[in-house]
């Protein structure tokens, strides 16, 4: 089984595919138990989600097994294929392999709006949480991005520490539901901060490196 699978624009183009990948192993003995049942597992790094989970079959002195893997010569995937052994007093044993499937970016991340309050009044007491938010589209699919950000650059003082931030789309926090392609991202407004005005620029990355174009918005906070 190959360690990796690479695609260019140039030899492959833009194309879905299939990927066949077979397996083996030779069993040895576990604490003097043969193995008597091999299973394999493979599974999507990024996400932990498994692909596929199946029996393998003895050949010989192997036991074998294949898959197909449906994709597109854009995609980049990190791969762990786990097999399992168990043996007849259920003992088990595992080994793994790595694939990294490089594909090309076909289209950088596009952002189609960005938004947030224009204003926010300091609060008298207590504190305030203002959302940020940011829709995006890859035409290489969603699931090709990699992470939305916004730059916090203060027009007083300049970019504020910890910037950029990420902007998340999992449906928690301010974030009202998870996997609807927008991103956000919250902070908190206390009696503490100081009315000034700030620069946000908004901005999304793929898996295969490439860069949306910025989106420019501007957020004040102003005195009561």
């Amino acid at each position: 089984m190959p360690n990796s699978v690479s695609f260019s624009k140039e030899t492959d183009g833009y194309k879905d595919t299939t990927l066949t990948f077979n397996i083996s192993v030779t069993p040895i003995s576990l604490a003097n138990l043969e193995p008597v049942n091999f299973t394999f597992s493979v599974i999507d790094q990024r996400n932990r989600v498994v692909l596929f989970n199946n029996s393998m079959t003895a050949s010989g002195n192997n036991y074998v097994a294949d898959f197909e893997l449906e994709t597109q010569t854009t995609a980049v995937l990190d791969l762990i294929v786990e097999v399992n052994a168990f043996t007849e007093d259920g003992e088990r044993t595992y080994a793994q392999s790595y694939v990294n499937i490089d594909g090309f970016s076909n289209a950088a991340p596009v952002i189609l709006f960005a938004e947030n309050p224009e204003t926010v009044s300091l609060p008298d007491q207590g504190s305030k949480v203002v959302s940020f938010k940011a829709k995006v589209t890859d035409e290489d699919g969603q699931n090709t991005i990699d992470g939305v950000f916004l730059r916090l650059i203060s027009r007083a003082s300049g970019e504020v520490s910890g910037s950029p931030f990420p902007l998340l789309d999992n449906g928690t926090q301010e974030d009202e539901f998870a996997a609807d392609s927008i991103f956000t991202a919250s902070f908190t407004i206390s009696a503490n901060n100081d009315p000034q005005t700030y620069d946000i620029l908004y901005y999304a990355t793929d898996i295969g490196g490439l860069v949306s174009d910025t989106t420019q918005t501007t957020f004040r906070i102003s005195s009561n």
